[in-house]
């Protein structure tokens, strides 16, 4: 129901450009994105009427997943009927899902969210205005997955007004348009890092690889390990990087002739949706670029025949591997791909392509699923059993991500902000002792977002007491001299803390985006108080167990807890971890 305040004639704002507005009506804002550009806007969030100002529940959640699964289904197999015909190929609906998947999955989560967030802003105000910056088409259309994730985290060139744009026209919905003026930017290219170039110095030797039987391709694993477990599978070593390639200009006239293809006439709004953006927004590296990438993968030094492809990440959103990858499995070669992240227990993986198109799984834990073999967290090679109570006196928290993320099946950058007004909550009832030790772990910045995390630090992390913050230094030094990690969120850095038998706990707002068959198992850390859902209670326990933390983390309850855990999610790295992960390649048929 419409409260009275919420009746009152609004215009709807969608992102942050919008110095330039006027407007009679009261100032509704769809997300937190669009106060980037207030000053303190951080700081004084309950001065705005916000959207997304609140986290997802459990029956939304489902209901979003059901009609997504659903309508990726019906779409997959359409988009292989007609890249088939298009190309005037004859591949299964495997080949085109290996390529084109990871693109339709992401593509159907951001329109979800981007549609539901209107619906949200159109039910409960009277919007009489929506302020949208001014756009060029062309702007609109995505070369691969990257570029489609870019553009919409980002909001490149007003990326996010024109998919609002056709959003409202499919909708028909009559509101004044108000247009506001874009600042352009160009896509910068990104250089080549000291790592890359000795990396590509390597690449040279790649010849001798064309005869492998075993193809290891980003295996998540570090350098000297990607050469050790290609020794331990008796074949020459070679490191491969990711292929650069000139993309294709958009095709407009193509677009257009393709514009009504996938119309159904028996489809809800957000389908009609979909299907109208379908031919806006599918790649070019699919469509006009497609046959020089197909060439392209066929030239490299690339093993011709391989058995057995192993990969951990270049399944999403690595081009020129998909179709390659894509080729060698239609022939008959096996596809491994290894567990890259804690993705596995959530439900925001309702489609991961990787796990569903590979012949096995290699997991970090024992998931007892159909073709997972239970390995252990090849993050952790390296690390041995760390023991840090004795020595270990810092208080380190691995931060969230501060960045400009808009690729979810919810709103990501309003969960980035709440997850941020939790960590200062946090941090601020820490006794004072306790605070001098602690120290921020950021991750690296990335290009386009150090605005971002400044005003995050400066608005809401440092609100009311500064700390150390630490960048660079590597996991396995950060182990071994904490006390005690923090983590935001159950990631990549939590599994390694577990793995590595370091004292951690952990905050998760709620578990809506857990999977039901792993919920047990939160819940359980929830009562040995390795997860807090509330800020108060989780720094009175660390201000509670900071003096004798081994106390806590070696008693029954928790010692127990953390090896159930520890056993079906991330699985300490054995003795000659290396020559174990080879045999289990090996044995895959």
């Amino acid at each position: 129901m419409i409260s009275e305040m919420s009746k009152e004639k609004s215009c709807l704002i969608l992102d942050a450009d919008h110095d330039s507005l006027t407007t009679n009506f009261k100032k509704i804002y769809l997300g937190y994105w669009c106060l980037e550009n207030y000053n303190n806007s951080f700081r004084e969030l309950d001065n705005f009427n916000v959207i997304n100002s609140k986290s997802r529940d459990e029956k939304e959640i489902e209901i979003d997943i059901k009609e997504i699964k659903k309508i990726y289904n019906s779409l997959i197999t359409e988009l292989s009927y007609f890249l088939n015909k298009f190309h005037n190929k004859q591949f299964s609906v495997k080949y085109w899902e290996i390529i084109i998947g990871p693109w339709l999955k992401i593509f159907l989560t951001i329109v979800r969210e981007r549609f539901s967030s209107l619906n949200i802003a159109i039910k409960n105000y009277d919007i009489n205005e929506v302020a949208l910056t001014d756009f060029n088409d062309e702007d609109f259309y995505v070369h691969n997955v990257d570029d489609f994730e870019e553009k919409a985290s980002k909001n490149i060139n007003g990326w996010n007004s024109m998919l609002y744009a056709k959003i409202i026209k499919v909708l028909n919905y009559n509101f004044k348009i108000l247009t506001l003026e874009s600042k352009r930017t160009e896509s910068r290219k990104k250089g080549i890092n000291l790592k890359k170039k000795i990396l590509k110095f390597f690449g040279v030797f790649n010849y001798f690889s064309k005869k492998s039987k075993y193809f290891i391709y980003s295996s998540g694993l570090k350098f000297f390990d990607t050469i050790k477990l290609q020794l331990h599978l008796k074949q020459f070593p070679s490191i491969f990087l990711k292929d650069e390639y000139k993309k294709k200009k958009i095709d407009l006239n193509l677009r257009k002739d393709l514009s009504n293809i996938f119309n159904k006439t028996s489809a809800n709004d957000y389908e009609k949706i979909v299907r109208s953006l379908i031919s806006d927004l599918i790649p070019t590296d699919v469509l006009e670029n497609f046959k020089e990438l197909e060439k392209k993968s066929l030239k490299l030094n690339w093993p011709e025949n391989p058995d057995k492809i192993f990969t951990s990440t270049g399944y999403h959103s690595d081009e020129i591997f998909k179709i390659y990858l894509a080729n060698k499995v239609e022939k008959g070669s096996k596809y491994i791909v290894s567990q890259h992240g804690a993705q596995f227990t959530h439900k925001n993986n309702f489609i991961e392509l990787g796990y569903d198109k590979s012949h096995s799984f290699f997991s970090w834990g024992d998931l007892q699923k159909k073709k997972c073999v239970p390995l252990f967290n090849i993050k952790n090679i390296k690390f041995s059993k760390i023991n840090t109570i004795s020595k270990g006196k810092k208080l380190f928290f691995f931060m969230p991500k501060m960045s400009k993320q808009r690729k979810r099946l919810y709103d990501d950058y309003g969960q980035m902000i709440r997850d941020n007004i939790s960590v200062e909550k946090i941090l601020f009832n820490l006794s004072n002792k306790i605070k001098n030790s602690c120290i921020l772990k950021l991750y690296p910045n990335e290009d386009g977002y150090k605005k971002l995390e400044d005003k995050i630090l400066k608005e809401i992390i440092f609100k009311r007491q500064k700390f150390l913050i630490d960048r660079i230094t590597p996991k396995k030094k950060i182990f071994e001299n904490s006390k005690l990690i923090l983590n935001y969120s159950d990631g990549t850095s939590f599994l390694e803390t577990i793995s590595s038998d370091v004292p951690t706990i952990i905050f998760l707002p709620n578990l809506n985006w857990i999977n039901l068959d792993a919920k047990r198992d939160y819940e359980k850390l929830l009562e040995s108080k390795i997860l807090f859902n509330n800020e108060k209670q989780m720094s009175k326990h660390i201000n509670n167990i900071f003096n004798d933390v081994s106390s806590w983390w070696n008693n029954s309850r928790v010692k127990n807890c953390k090896s159930n855990f520890e056993k079906k999610y991330s699985q300490r790295p054995i003795k000659n971890a290396l020559s174990f992960l080879a045999n289990e390649i090996e044995k895959v048929i």
